[in-house]
């Protein structure tokens, strides 16, 4: 359905020349055939929506859009350029004073960092994303939690990750957005596993995989699965 809504306004804007539409068609598509293990396909279209965007002048998109560069490579196990891509991203939207934008790109930056198992410096991020986050900017509140509490999990804070994690789950149900739902679900599950409850990690890891399988998230759907596996050995 979303796919197909977003060819239908990249063919309207294409026919009606509303190049900034047809560039924010491009992003969610690319972003779709990423989640679908496509990732040639979604770096064409991020690649032309890039030239759009260059086109007119528009950099703080340009800058913004660093997170759909990001989700590629790290759907990609490339580590590095995303990580690469996202402070780029940041640095820009940072001199531009854009807060609203910075919250989001900081926030997958402390995920990849964490990735990186850099702990003390994705905690740091998510401290920025707590003190910048609008109320009602749900995807980065739900994500600094999620990730604070990993990190917090690692440290050897249970309790803290426990209730950090909790919220975050709370706070992404209260919106429509099921990967938001099931990532939290997965970080949910790690605080778990971190803490020897392998038996809740893996119900959470249950329901993380049915949301990623409604979204159509495949890539994520497969690595909830190997997580599951690993908690249910």
């Amino acid at each position: 359905m979303v796919e197909r809504t977003n060819r239908e306004a990249l063919a309207e804007a294409q026919r009606s020349g509303m190049r900034g539409l047809e560039a924010t068609a491009l992003t969610v598509l690319a972003r779709v055939a990423a989640l679908r293990s496509n990732l040639e396909e979604a770096r064409q279209l991020v690649g032309e929506a890039n030239a759009i965007t260059s086109d007119l002048g528009e950099s703080l998109t340009q800058a913004a859009d660093c997170i759909s560069q990001a989700l590629i490579e790290l759907l990609d196990d490339d580590l590095a350029a995303a990580e690469d891509m996202l402070r780029s991203g940041y640095l820009r939207l940072e001199q531009m004073g854009a807060t609203g934008p910075l919250v989001s790109v900081a926030a997958m930056l402390a995920r990849v960092v964490l990735l990186r198992g850099r702990g003390d410096e994705a905690e740091e991020l998510t401290r920025i994303c707590e003190r910048l986050a609008a109320r009602n900017q749900l995807d980065a509140q739900v994500k600094w939690r999620s990730i604070r509490a990993i990190a917090l999990a690692r440290r050897g804070d249970p309790e803290e990750a426990d209730r950090l994690a909790r919220e975050a789950v709370y706070l992404a149900d209260e919106t429509d957005q099921l990967d938001s739902r099931a990532e939290a679900r997965v970080d949910l599950a790690e605080v778990l596993r971190l803490g020897g409850r392998h038996g809740e990690a893996g119900r959470e890891l249950d329901r993380a995989i049915l949301l990623y399988r409604k979204k159509g998230n495949e890539i994520a759907e497969g690595s909830a699965r190997r997580l599951l596996a690993r908690v249910r050995q």
